[in-house]
């Protein structure tokens, strides 16, 4: 398996609450492919945005996410447990729009 992306939707917001790329096919497109496919599936059920949270120190997966247009809205204090201590997470959100369901962005 190359990666693998899980979204939950509840009314007008879809969750993205995992992804995940084999190291491989890390850098090659795969994150942007499943984000996409996300976008896509979240944009049929009519969600009209897409969540997430990520580790402040998780930078390889903020520069994916901002290059897929998610932006910082807020940020949960001390969300993730570390070896290093508490860690603060970004909450990040997409809008979906009408192109989502056409072309898998």
């Amino acid at each position: 398996m190359a990666g693998f992306i899980v979204i939950s939707v509840a009314g007008k917001d879809a969750e993205i609450l995992t992804l995940a790329v084999d190291t491989v096919w890390r850098r090659c497109g795969m994150g942007t492919a499943l984000i996409g496919e996300a976008l896509a599936a979240a944009a049929r059920t009519g969600a009209e945005a897409l969540l997430l949270e990520v580790g402040v120190s998780n930078d390889a997966a903020r520069r994916l996410y901002e290059r897929n247009g998610f932006t910082e809205i807020g940020r949960r204090r001390d969300y993730y447990r570390t070896a290093e201590g508490p860690e603060d997470a970004l909450v990040m959100r997409r809008q979906i729009g009408l192109c989502a369901v056409q072309d898998g962005a």
